[in-house]
């Protein structure tokens, strides 16, 4: 599975397109405060997306890096504008509008993999969790939290 980062705004408020660079670049410019996490999402926004996008200078003087709560949360209570943090940790929060996934080109994945130990006390079982992960009956779930399903390396 992998996660991608996305972006929230308060429920109410008018949800933005982001469907494109360029208008997501625009958000960010027009945002007046954009809250994000401080896990790897948050390092990629303030390390490589802000720069890739032309905007650093302008836009992390207004950015806060959230510590010990959902950027969600924060959203939601209105102390700031815009968020952004992996999609599987916005979409439980109560009170924000999804908008949608980051545009391909200032996307940043976190994957998920597993494996199974050659010291497994049932390695059977695992087998059988990993199948199931893999299966259509379990996709949606996985989508339904915010992941995506990533085809098996073989």
């Amino acid at each position: 599975m992998r996660s991608s980062i996305g972006l929230a705004v308060r429920a109410g408020a008018p949800v933005p397109d982001i469907s494109t660079e360029a208008k997501f670049r625009q958000v960010l410019l027009d945002a007046p405060s954009i809250a994000y996490s401080a896990s790897a999402s948050g390092r990629f926004y303030e390390t490589r997306m802000l720069k890739q996008l032309g905007i650093e200078a302008q836009v992390l003087p207004k950015s806060r890096k959230v510590v010990g709560e959902r950027v969600g949360t924060i959203v939601a209570r209105g102390d700031a504008a815009v968020g952004m943090q992996q999609v599987s940790e916005l979409l439980p929060i109560p009170g924000i509008s999804f908008a949608g996934r980051l545009p391909d080109a200032v996307q940043s994945y976190a994957v998920f993999s597993a494996g199974i130990s050659t010291k497994a006390q049932n390695p059977e079982g695992a087998r059988a969790l990993l199948r199931f992960y893999q299966s259509a009956q379990a996709r949606p779930v996985i989508e339904k939290t915010g992941l995506e399903v990533v085809p098996p390396a073989r």
